[in-house]
């Protein structure tokens, strides 16, 4: 929605105009910080409203632009094994390295949410291990015991744990779960790539190696 800014101080002081905006676009068109922080003080002198208009711009390189207030989400369907057994402790799926989950360039936020469909209605107890780094000497490999080694711990962002009764049955074989406002802080991941590690703690017997999908969502700087 477009900043409310008084018509008469538009029509009154060019400087203004310059900072009127939309949250689609991605300039301001001011030109540097002392100029963007001249309107901003000219339009409270004159009693306009700026709401929170600091949590959107910034001043880099002389121009400023739009920051925060951008989503990511991404899907995912990893394969999985059909018709045999997990056993506690096992890798459902290979290591999830999924694009897109923070702007390129910026590539920090706030891991926020997720949601897992399963089309075969396991509705099993899962741990997601969340990492800023693709690990490269721990083991998951589907249907087979999750190994986190003590090099790849300081990756971990955090886990979160899913438990049979979080499950919803939307139908006799669809199981849905999410898991809201999580909140777990994201660094710097070079990429903008997060990785999860999928560990059963339970002992799901999926049907399909298309059973589960993921949907992961992420608030970005």
């Amino acid at each position: 929605m477009p900043l409310q800014i008084p018509k008469q101080l538009d029509s009154d002081h060019d400087l203004l105009r310059k900072i009127l905006w939309t949250l689609n676009s991605s300039s301001f068109g001011v030109s540097s910080a002392d100029e963007y922080n001249t309107a901003v003080q000219t339009i409270e002198a004159l009693g306009g409203d700026l709401g929170n208009i600091d949590n959107y711009v910034s001043v880099t390189g002389g121009a400023a632009t739009r920051v925060g207030g951008f989503t990511g989400h991404v899907t995912a369907t990893p394969s999985i094994s059909s018709g045999a057994a997990y056993a506690s402790g096992d890798s459902v799926g290979a290591i999830q390295s999924v694009p897109g989950m923070l702007r390129n360039g910026i590539n920090t936020g706030i891991f926020q949410s997720f949601t897992i469909n399963d089309k075969g209605g396991q509705s099993a107890d899962l741990e997601i291990v969340i990492f800023s780094r693709a690990p490269s000497t721990s083991t998951f490999s589907d249907n087979a015991a999750a190994v986190v080694s003590a090099a790849d711990v300081p990756l971990i962002l955090g886990s979160v744990v899913v438990a049979a009764a979080d499950w919803v049955a939307v139908s006799a074989t669809c199981h849905t779960v999410t898991k809201a406002n999580l909140g777990i802080i994201v660094g710097n991941t070079l990429s903008g790539t997060l990785h999860f590690g999928i560990i059963t703690r339970s002992t799901p017997t999926y049907t399909s190696t298309s059973d589960l999908n993921f949907r992961w969502g992420t608030l970005q700087d």
